[in-house]
């Protein structure tokens, strides 16, 4: 008989997480022959088909209802969508009843996802099926944290964590939980293999180290939600206008927008209404990013996942994130962290790296109202102009060595999503009948 996992994505991110899970338990089923099929909400890599899950060119998974619905984020953005996202609630809640699921997976989105879990344990009771949050709720980060991580102890069955600090507070909290590592990691992973694969075919060593070009490219990557990307490209276009007026002695300086797939066509509409000359490239693969990021020489990112992508995968960067002022507000008071890039906040909460903590930031962050075109331009700056720009450059990727080495070590062997594949196939017992 075939078995159901239900999975809920909201946003871009947890639609490329959704993706590689529903790969790793795909294979895990053919190799099991047990029939496994997928159901729930998802973008386009989850619902693009897969290898090995339903029939030749049929979709993995046909979401109940647009993903893009459910990506809203911030007080400005949510509450005049507030009926609507209820609404879906309620269509989501129901149908995980109709399906009666080996399994639910609910992946980021933490606020929708939370709400899904406590109707769906509502109605079923006793009978709920396993509940997994995949991407746990970001207790480390606020004043009342402990409070609410007590707080998820009837919410979830299992909390599949990203990074190695999250495991002391849900511990605290008595949370069952696993550590499965974060996507970026698998990312970077799979362009180190499909590096070593271009450098052996053509018998030479990968360079980890990019020498000076002239002119600099530097990299834009404006986020994977349509709030963000709006933001960013009010600010990034005055930003490169700034730097190019800095540049000295007949230096050049371009820049190469790379867009995530889901926001790639707004990206490209704001960039020619600002009149920046710019490259392109999009982000679809992990193929496609090493191939852009062999062109930067540095990179201006919002803040995210794609901050940690490019300081795995050594490419120097300045970190962004221009908000309401409502929404700064709002995280001054409820925020215990100083940072918010997940390499600068690995230092500030992993105990190992106390000895660090005195070179904060690792990666320059402009935050909120601080985050302007000059602010931005005064953070490249030493990373792209003047004579010693690549020692700049060089002095933040060995600053960021010990972070790369924490975060790839456990997973060389086993990656994030097939550890993650792992717990949910035990905890939906699909070797067992249904």
């Amino acid at each position: 008989m075939t078995r159901v996992v239900y999975l809920v994505a909201g946003e871009a991110s947890g639609d490329a997480i959704g993706a590689r899970l529903m790969a790793a338990l795909s294979a895990r089923a053919a190799a099991r022959a047990r029939p496994l099929e997928f159901r729930g909400i998802g973008g386009a890599q989850m619902t693009r088909p897969m290898p090995l899950c339903g029939a030749p060119g049929s979709p993995a998974l046909r979401s109940l209802f647009p993903m893009a619905e459910l990506s809203v984020m911030g007080l400005v953005e949510v509450l005049p969508r507030l009926l609507s996202l209820r609404a879906r609630l309620h269509q989501t809640v129901g149908d995980i009843v109709a399906a009666r699921p080996a399994c639910v997976v609910c992946i980021d989105s933490k606020g929708f996802s939370q709400r899904v879990m406590a109707g769906v344990r509502a109605r079923l009771g006793a009978s709920a099926p396993p509940l997994v949050q995949y991407v746990a709720p970001s207790v480390w980060a606020y004043r009342n944290g402990a409070a609410r991580a007590r707080a998820f102890r009837g919410v979830a069955d299992h909390l599949l964590l990203l990074l190695p600090f999250e495991r002391a507070h849900w511990a605290e909290a008595a949370v069952p939980h696993t550590y499965v590592g974060h996507p970026a990691v698998e990312v970077h992973l799979e362009m180190a293999e499909a590096a070593q694969l271009e450098a052996a075919a053509h018998s030479k060593k990968p360079c980890s180290v990019l020498p000076p070009r002239h002119p600099r490219v530097l990299g834009l990557m404006a986020g994977s939600r349509p709030v963000e990307v709006d933001a960013a490209m009010r600010v990034f276009p005055d930003a490169v206008h700034e730097l190019r007026r800095r540049a000295r002695g007949g230096e050049e300086l371009r820049a190469l927008l790379i867009n995530a797939p889901d926001t790639d066509a707004r990206a490209c509409e704001l960039l020619h209404r600002s009149g920046l000359g710019a490259d392109v490239a999009l982000n679809d693969s992990p193929g496609a990013l090493r191939s852009a990021l062999s062109r930067c020489d540095a990179v201006a990112s919002v803040s995210g996942t794609a901050v940690l992508q490019l300081a795995l995968a050594r490419t120097p960067v300045v970190c962004v994130y221009p908000a309401p002022l409502m929404t700064e507000l709002v995280a001054r008071l409820l925020a215990r962290v100083a940072h918010v890039s997940i390499p600068n906040l690995v230092v500030e909460l992993e105990p190992r790296f106390e000895k660090e903590r005195a070179r904060l930031p690792l990666i320059p962050e402009l935050l909120f109202s601080h985050c302007s075109p000059r602010t931005v331009a005064d953070a490249l700056e030493p990373l792209l102009l003047g004579a010693r720009a690549h020692e700049a450059r060089a002095a933040q990727l060995e600053a960021l060595a010990p972070i790369r080495a924490y975060l790839t070590a456990p997973h060389v062997r086993s990656k994030p999503s097939e550890v993650a594949a792992d717990v949910v196939w035990r905890l939906a017992r699909l070797d067992e009948g249904a």
